[in-house]
């Protein structure tokens, strides 16, 4: 049998039965696979959603161990991850989204450099923007030496978004902290900031995901860009009342994060 790594993979869904298996199968094709795999519905209404994850279910179940769960309402993604980590059995937690994919060999580098330095909590990575029509092309034999390790300054963190296309890149290690339930829009850079302030963070400067959608202007949550930046004014806001930064970390990141809406707005404008 195949090595399996301490990490659960949460993955949150919602009407997403075209695309779910699509992402299921780049992580049960891992070369290094993990314990165990929890799907979380968020309350799909496509009643045809419990039916498809039965039978992913069913057909990739020999590899790893996969855990179905139905949210009873819909609680937007952030809820969602929460309940999957809430039932991670594993000391490791790597997030994917439904509709994007991993490079084969993702788990084995960001496990092992995760297991080789306990005092690192967080790390991210790089990944491909395609389009939906579009396949990933992942480049083989990826390794990371030192040079590709990159230390996360987390009051840079405020005015760069380190994993080029975000949550799919993702892997920490299972602490107290956890998705903020109220939030919508920009949950996930929270969690992400939260963990880099309060443990060591690291980039890997390699690319080991893709995500089918343009980050801004597409369909979903990024379509819906003034939205996303009021939740990205407002996760400033609840570090600033936690007293995590002060105010004027506080205001020069509101600031330089209108200057790229503004920027994002008019790139999807001119599209």
């Amino acid at each position: 049998m195949q090595n399996r790594c301490a990490v659960t993979v949460v993955i949150p869904c919602y009407n997403s039965g075209a695309t779910i298996e699509r992402a299921i199968k780049s992580v049960v094709s891992q070369t290094l696979l993990p314990k165990e795999i929890i799907i979380v519905d968020d309350c799909s209404s496509d009643i045809g959603m419990k039916a498809v994850l039965e039978v992913i279910k069913d057909r990739y179940a020999h590899l790893v161990d996969i855990k179905l769960i139905y949210a009873g309402e819909n609680g937007g993604a952030g809820t969602a991850r929460n309940i999957g980590c809430s039932e991670a059995k594993c000391e490791y937690i790597a997030f994917l989204d439904s509709d994007d994919v991993w490079h084969p060999d993702k788990l084995k580098i960001q496990f092992n450099y995760m297991n080789n330095h306990r005092d690192v909590y967080f790390t991210c990575h790089h990944m491909q923007i395609i389009g939906d029509n579009d396949s990933a092309f992942f480049r083989k034999n990826v390794s990371i030496t030192e040079k590709d390790i990159i230390s996360i300054n987390p009051v840079r963190y405020l005015f760069k978004h380190y994993p080029r296309g975000g949550t799919p890149s993702i892997m920490v290690k299972k602490t107290d902290l956890k998705f903020d339930s109220g939030k919508r829009y920009s949950e996930d850079y929270l969690l992400w900031l939260e963990y880099c302030f309060h443990y060591k963070g690291v980039l890997l400067d390699a690319e080991l995901a893709a995500a089918y959608k343009a980050i801004y202007g597409a369909g979903g949550l990024s379509a819906n860009l003034w939205k996303i930046e009021k939740g990205e004014i407002e996760t400033y806001s609840i570090l600033k009342k936690k007293g995590i930064i002060g105010c004027p970390i506080y205001i020069g990141a509101c600031v330089f994060s209108l200057v790229k809406f503004l920027r994002r707005w008019l790139i999807c404008r001119l599209r």
